[in-house]
């Protein structure tokens, strides 16, 4: 089973937003997140190409974990 919608934890990043009063995310290890909005990030990629993701949920507890082990 596959990603079925995109999320951020970075606020600053959503050109468009809009608060959500709810809602979990469950993440890959089995644990629950709570979404605080919704809206579009815009991203930069080469050659000055604009890419829009739309319906991207905000949520702030989200972060990348590495492991060097």
């Amino acid at each position: 089973m596959g990603t079925t919608y995109y999320a951020c934890s970075k606020r600053e990043w959503f050109a468009n937003f809009e608060k959500l009063d709810g809602g979990l995310v469950l993440i890959g290890d089995g644990h629950t997140c709570h979404m605080k909005g919704i809206g579009i990030v815009q991203i930069k990629l080469p050659e000055r190409m604009l890419r829009e993701l739309k319906d991207v949920r905000y949520v702030p507890q989200l972060k990348k974990k590495y492991d060097f082990d």
